[in-house]
């Protein structure tokens, strides 16, 4: 009794020490282990981590990462080249696009494995000392990752326009994370001190919007607040409006909508006084603006005034670093990569995820409370994204599904690298070796 007890308070422990962890504004966090072939007596190395800085400066790590390291309770002025002797900058870019793992470094002797987890951009470290002791400071808010190269790029332009006062039009298919993205620029934007009002406008009724979106005098209609109630725009003067869906608006609605957004100022329903408002805006939706314009469904004039910078988020099934998405899931949920390995991953990232990054979080959460703690994930786990067959034939087997999927996985590869089996390794995350063996495997296999 004594010794479960112990063993759920240490489990408990490490829990809200990964939490704490997770919650640090680091720019890269590492779980480290101790390579194959290797031993490290009296250390468990499943609880190693450490958390880095914009130059590779070391912020924290846990105790299991300081047994293995070796470093006191408190340390100061350590950085990755003083601890494993090379520049961050350099085993950053080898492992950069590495679909899982990296690549090893070595302290004292020993080596290690130093596998990602869920990086965030850069931060200023100054607002609190280098400790291994974790605070209990909220979390830091951080621009999201997005696990494609291109669309950080597009992102960091979006940030650069909303610096300037240009509204954004943020576009995509729905869970791909527009709503996140209008977080982010509203924590980095001018007016990140004023509030984020957010306003889904395919949710509120088309004869409820305008009320909702401009607030009311009272008596201004039937039904309408004692006293009166201010709007969405006003509620976000000095801050940030983000409208989601903008889409769905009625032309009369975007008619008045594009006069507050001229005169900078919003008239309620009801009374004839103007009150002056200072907001950025967000806009966003997942419906072809321009194509709207075309079959009059959408005021030409009220989408050149909303996308004075147009952010375009590509869907998870077109992204280039499925698994940097997917590893920040998991460390939302405080689990490590290892619980998703190699084959699964090629499973997963050949599926088309019609609901995008949502899609993918619920699935994974679902999987993870299915399969229970520390226990490995498999494909049945994640039996809704892969579907379910008909009545009438026997369901393919676990095992099937997923060589299909590799052999699937393999072949876009090889045709996206032209053939080079060295780069589609590299692509696929896995060895050179690995590759040859399941080639020779898909050769072997009598024809369908």
């Amino acid at each position: 009794m004594l010794q479960s007890a112990l063993w759920l308070a240490e489990r408990c422990a490490h829990r809200i020490e990964r939490r704490l962890f997770l919650r640090l504004p680091a720019r890269l966090r590492l779980e480290i282990d101790v390579d194959a072939g290797e031993a490290t007596e009296g250390v468990s190395t499943t609880q190693a981590w450490l958390a880095l800085g914009q130059d590779g400066e070391l912020l924290a790590a846990s105790r299991s990462a300081q047994r293995l390291l070796g470093l006191p309770q408190q340390f100061t002025r350590l950085d990755f080249e003083a601890l494993f002797g090379e520049r961050f900058d350099g085993w950053r870019g080898r492992w950069h696009g590495a679909a899982s793992g990296a690549p090893l470094v070595v302290h004292n002797g020993i080596r290690l494995r130093a596998t990602a987890m869920s990086g965030t951009p850069a931060v200023t470290p100054t607002a609190w000392r280098s400790s291994a002791t974790f605070s209990n400071s909220p979390p830091i808010r951080s621009a999201p990752c997005f696990g494609d190269a291109r669309i950080e790029i597009d992102f960091a332009r979006a940030q650069r326009a909303f610096h300037a006062d240009l509204p954004v039009l943020i576009t995509g298919e729905t869970g791909c994370g527009k709503e996140v993205a209008a977080r982010a620029l509203h924590t980095s934007g001018p007016r990140t001190e004023g509030p984020l009002v957010t306003l889904n406008c395919a949710a509120i009724p088309s004869e409820l919007l305008a009320a909702e979106l401009f607030g009311h005098v009272e008596g201004a209609y039937t039904g309408a607040r004692r006293g009166g109630a201010e709007g969405k725009i006003e509620a976000a003067n000095g801050g940030t409006l983000f409208l989601d869906e903008i889409g769905d608006t009625s032309l009369h609605l975007q008619a008045a909508l594009l006069r507050v957004l001229d005169a900078r100022e919003v008239i309620r329903l009801g009374e004839n006084k103007a009150r002056p408002v200072d907001l950025c805006l967000v806009c966003a939706t997942h419906h072809d603006l321009h194509l709207a314009v075309k079959h009059g469904r959408f005021r030409e004039d009220l989408l050149y005034r909303i996308a004075g910078y147009q952010l375009h988020l590509l869907p998870l099934r077109e992204r280039s670093n499925f698994d940097a998405i997917l590893d920040t899931l998991l460390a939302q949920a405080g689990e490590t990569p290892s619980r998703v390995s190699s084959e699964l991953r090629l499973v997963l990232r050949s599926a088309q995820w019609p609901g995008n990054v949502r899609q993918l979080a619920h699935a994974l959460r679902r999987a993870l409370a299915l399969a229970g703690p520390d226990v490995k994930l498999t494909a049945e786990d994640f039996e809704t994204v892969r579907g379910r067959s008909s009545p009438q034939c026997a369901p393919p087997s676990a095992h099937d599904l997923m060589r299909k999927a590799q052999f699937r996985a393999i072949s876009d590869a090889l045709q996206v690298c032209g053939g080079n089996v060295s780069e589609a390794a590299r692509l696929l995350g896995i060895g050179r070796a690995t590759l040859y063996r399941k080639l020779a495997e898909r050769r072997a296999e009598p024809p369908a």
